[in-house]
């Protein structure tokens, strides 16, 4: 079966430390990784360093908690990021997100992309769903942004 992946681009009007920051300050990450009408994160940590922890906990709509961890594979400020995502709602394989971050005139070309759902179509579906939802409520912390890309899986 082929692996499913998300693979998502953003232009952000943004420097790329500041979306970098973004994304992996505890307290920073607080402040828009959130909707009411979704769910709100209530505690991020990030041992911002390659094999380092992260945690996240959150609160679903209806006041439902979950937790996402994982452990820091690629952590290269301002440019990339990666680690494995360990989600309490679904159990699946550990999979992998990346993010890089490349400077363009007026701001940073923001791409993600999760891999590693080859055995798991609902955690894919689940996820293709989500991050266009949390990249928006970035580039809305951030400010100014265009719509998000997805890129065709090959």
């Amino acid at each position: 079966m082929p692996e499913k992946v998300v693979d998502l681009q953003l232009f952000i009007r943004c420097e790329p430390d500041l979306i970098f920051d973004s994304l992996t300050d505890p307290e920073i990450v607080k402040l828009w990784w959130r909707s009411p009408d979704f769910y709100q994160v209530t505690e991020f940590q990030m041992d911002r360093r390659r094999g380092g922890n992260w945690s996240m906990n959150a609160l679903g709509v209806q006041g439902k908690p979950f937790q996402v961890h994982g452990i820091v594979l690629e952590f290269d400020r301002p440019r990339r990021l990666a680690f494995t995502w360990n989600p309490s709602w679904q159990p699946m394989a550990t999979t992998k997100v990346q993010i890089s971050l490349d400077p363009v005139p007026d701001g940073a070309m923001l791409r993600l992309v999760h891999s590693g759902f080859s055995l798991d179509a609902a955690g894919y579906e689940a996820h293709l769903y989500g991050w266009p939802h949390v990249l928006d409520w970035l580039s809305n912390y951030l400010g100014d942004s265009e719509p998000i890309h997805r890129n065709e899986q090959e």
